[in-house]
């Protein structure tokens, strides 16, 4: 029999044989008073000692369950926390933004609403911000899967040193991520996806075996809620499709750069989209819209066949989405 048999037997039957101790210990406790012949003092004596150890064996098994509890709470947490993590870049997954998000979206809204808090009346906004890197296959392609997993693992930290605390990064899918920004500023949502730009493509990123490669990354993104006097008229749904549409915008632009997506009203516009049941449908194709462009880094980029779009200030041009 293995070492670990005589291990896993042994946890079968020591805690059998300690339980079978315990229950005995009334049994010898009513024989030290009344079934022994012993002087009085004698059988007092045996009754204190049972009862101490009927008291020590219980505090052992206190201690023993406690400990148990606490083990698995532990392993539920690792067990909550693996379903919403990303495996490879320890990012959070769609899963995480699935169940926390509506909470999200409710703390926007109550933050815009008229009983609102004079406190809140900055830092109210939920920004979504999807990144993706450029040229990402090229790595793949030349180097391999492997170089190019370590490479997002790269991306991910260099993303998640740029944002905030309060704010998530997502693991989208492929070489795409999700920066969900709480408790932000419309005015100030161009600065943090600069901040993005710059740490992704402001250095090579170094491989193993000494390979030093550039890759930038394009952003789109856009502000929720939409409307600042009707909040509730778009859902974060619609919102996402925007930072999308932003997002090939920015790829489309030659890459390397940030483009935003603001609404031109306070509030929705009669003809400008569909509404069914209070709710604005269809945005993304007929909303009147105005952008904010950040251009990004100018960096070597030592396997990059794409130059990068000429460094510039964030700048506002009137659009439509």
């Amino acid at each position: 029999m293995s070492p670990k048999d005589v291990g896993q037997e042994r946890g079968v039957w020591v805690p059998r044989l300690a339980t079978a101790a315990i229950l005995s210990l009334p049994l010898l406790a009513g024989w030290a008073l009344y079934g022994s012949q012993a002087p009085a003092s004698v059988r007092t004596f045996r009754l204190v000692l049972t009862l101490a150890a009927m008291l020590v064996m219980g505090a052992l098994l206190s201690v023993k369950q406690y400990r148990l509890d606490k083990e698995l709470a532990r392993a539920n947490h690792d067990l909550r926390e693996a379903s919403v993590t990303d495996l490879l870049t320890g990012a959070r997954n769609r899963r995480f933004l699935t169940t926390t998000i509506e909470a999200d979206v409710q703390h926007a809204l109550r933050a815009y609403s008229p009983n609102a808090d004079a406190r809140d009346k900055r830092n109210r906004d939920l920004i979504f911000y999807l990144i993706d890197a450029d040229h990402f296959k090229e790595i793949n392609d030349l180097y391999g899967h492997d170089l190019g997993d370590q490479l997002l693992v790269e991306i991910s930290r260099r993303i998640s040193s740029a944002i905030r605390h309060s704010d998530v990064l997502i693991r989208w899918g492929g070489e795409e991520f999700l920066v969900v920004s709480r408790y932000s500023n419309r005015e100030d949502a161009a600065t943090l996806a600069g901040r993005v730009l710059n740490a992704v493509g402001g250095e090579l990123f170094e491989l193993s075996g000494g390979r030093k490669v550039g890759r930038t990354c394009s952003i789109g993104w856009a502000v929720f809620p939409w409307f600042v006097l009707e909040p509730a008229a778009v859902d974060y749904g619609e919102i996402l499709r925007l930072a999308d549409c932003a997002l090939y915008q920015a790829k489309k632009a030659g890459r390397n750069q940030a483009i935003g997506i603001l609404p031109s009203s306070e509030e929705p516009v009669a003809g400008m989209a569909t509404v069914v049941g209070g709710k604005v449908l269809n945005l993304t194709d007929n909303l009147p819209a105005r952008t904010l462009i950040t251009a990004g880094p100018r960096v070597p980029a030592a396997d990059d066949s794409a130059e990068p779009p000429p460094r510039g200030k964030t700048v506002a041009a009137p659009q439509n989405a």
